[in-house]
C-alpha cells in the first residue's frame, strides 16, 4: 500500500514509487531498500507517513535478519559442502561461523565504522577484508553498499524501535 509497484525486472526486484514523497522512486530496487527507506529516510512532502505505518516498517526491518534464520539452513549446508571440498591443508583456514555470529558481527562492524567516522568505503579495500578475515576465520564482511545500506538500516530501525 505503501508503494505504487511497476513493472517486474526479476524475482523481487520491481519499480516502484513512494506513496508519501516525491524523493522515492526507483527503476529496480529490492523490497529491503524500499522497506528500510519507509521507516528511516521518507520525508513525506507528499502526505506525512502515518505514525502506525513507519512504526509498522521500523520493527519489519529492525526484525528483519530474525525472520532470515529459518533461511539460513540451506546457507550452512552449501558452507558445509564446500569446507568438505577443501583439502586437508586449507582445513583451518576456513572455519564456517554461525549465521547468528555473522550477524553479530555486522552489528559490531556497522557501529564501530559509525561511531569512529569511518568511512564505509573503507569496506572494501582488500587489505581491510583480508584483515577481517585473518581475525575472524570465516568471516566475510560485507561489501559498502550492504554496509551502507541494509545493515546500517537495520541497527538504526533496532535504536529507533528501542528508544521510542
Amino acid at each position: 500500500d505503501e508503494f505504487k509497484h511497476g513493472k517486474p525486472y526479476s524475482k523481487g526486484h520491481y519499480g516502484a514509487i513512494c506513496q508519501y514523497c516525491t524523493q522515492g522512486r526507483w527503476q529496480c530496487r529490492k523490497p529491503a531498500i524500499m522497506e528500510s527507506y519507509l521507516a528511516l529516510h521518507c520525508k513525506g512532502d507528499i502526505r506525512p507517513v502515518p505514525d502506525n505505518v513507519r512504526q509498522k516498517w521500523l520493527i519489519y526491518v529492525a526484525k528483519r535478519n530474525e525472520k532470515t534464520k529459518d533461511n539460513d539452513d540451506s546457507d550452512n549446508e552449501s558452507l558445509l559442502s564446500k569446507r568438505s571440498k577443501t583439502s586437508h591443508t586449507d582445513f583451518n583456514l576456513f572455519e564456517p561461523i554461525s549465521n547468528e555470529r555473522n550477524h553479530e558481527l555486522n552489528k559490531a562492524l556497522i557501529k564501530a565504522f559509525v561511531c569512529a567516522e569511518i568511512s564505509f568505503s573503507v569496506i572494501n579495500n582488500p587489505f581491510v577484508r583480508d584483515l577481517f578475515k585473518l581475525m575472524v576465520s570465516g568471516y566475510t564482511p560485507p561489501g559498502r553498499l550492504t554496509l551502507a545500506s541494509n545493515i546500517f538500516d537495520e541497527e538504526a530501525a533496532r535504536v529507533t524501535v528501542r528508544v521510542g
